[in-house]
């Protein structure tokens, strides 16, 4: 009875190791399953924020690159860690089965990454140009109030009908040189069509107001010498030189614009 009783004792002694052991292989598998899961899941849900706040970027929002720069890097971390693995975060690179999957992506997460820093390069033009066309679009308004006011005061002190078509194409001006600042950029990218728009509309409008103001034989302006309109006129110029330094603001950024919008696209 000792003698079955001892061997009884060691096959449990020996079952309770080897369920101990087994147990702890199978916590270990479930924690490093658990880990790379989570790790997956982590990459999915910054892949969405990566794309998201790269189009804000674009659009100059300020809190939206340091959302692009975090989210690339995590996508980029967790990715290597499935790859590679990463002992500090205690996860273990992936079966060799998924290793194809995982490459793709880690060739993904390399190329975001590079063009996500070439979106961020940029912040402060972007974020400049984005304030210069929310300028240039509302000072457009006040551009047109002051074009009014001049197109009233030039009827009822002019019959030329030079300066009546003048004033008319000065109200039009205004509003076209707003429409251009809305469309100058969109999630399409810079509109070439507005940019040459803002361009040569902020010329010509300058052109026909110190026409208006001064003369100009060209445009058949004789100029005025009324008091009354030639104060409202250099507030019109006044005010259209703030404009004019928006739009340099925009025009000269154009490179960044365009190389920002491309790395944004990939």
């Amino acid at each position: 009875a000792a003698s079955h009783q001892r061997k009884l004792l060691a096959v449990l002694a020996i079952g309770g190791v080897a369920l101990a052991l087994t147990s702890a292989w199978v916590l270990q598998q479930s924690d490093r399953a658990a880990k790379q899961v989570a790790a997956t899941g982590q990459a999915l849900m910054q892949a969405q924020r990566m794309a998201k706040s790269g189009t804000q970027a674009l659009l100059g929002v300020p809190h939206a690159f340091l959302e692009l720069k975090s989210s690339t890097t995590v996508f980029g971390n967790n990715v290597r860690a499935l790859a590679h693995g990463d002992e500090g975060a205690g996860i273990v690179a992936v079966k060799e089965e998924y290793q194809e999957d995982v490459q793709a992506m880690l060739k993904v997460a390399e190329r975001s990454e590079k063009n996500a820093k070439a979106v961020y390069a940029q912040e402060d033009v972007l974020i400049k140009v984005a304030g210069a066309l929310r300028d240039v679009n509302q000072q457009s308004a006040s551009l047109l109030d002051l074009s009014e006011t001049v197109a009233s005061m030039i009827m009822q002190n002019s019959q030329r009908r030079s300066e009546l078509e003048a004033v008319s194409q000065l109200a039009m001006l205004t509003q076209r040189i707003g429409k251009s600042a809305n469309e100058f950029q969109s999630l399409e990218g810079v509109n070439p069509e507005a940019v040459f728009l803002l361009g040569k509309d902020l010329n010509t409008f300058q052109e026909i107001a110190q026409g208006l103001l001064t003369g100009n034989e060209e445009l058949g302006l004789v100029g005025t010498e009324n008091a009354q309109v030639r104060e409202q006129l250099t507030t019109l110029l006044a005010q259209y030189e703030a404009t004019r330094s928006d739009a340099e603001a925009i025009l000269s950024n154009l490179q960044g614009l365009v190389s920002a919008r491309e790395a944004q696209s990939v």
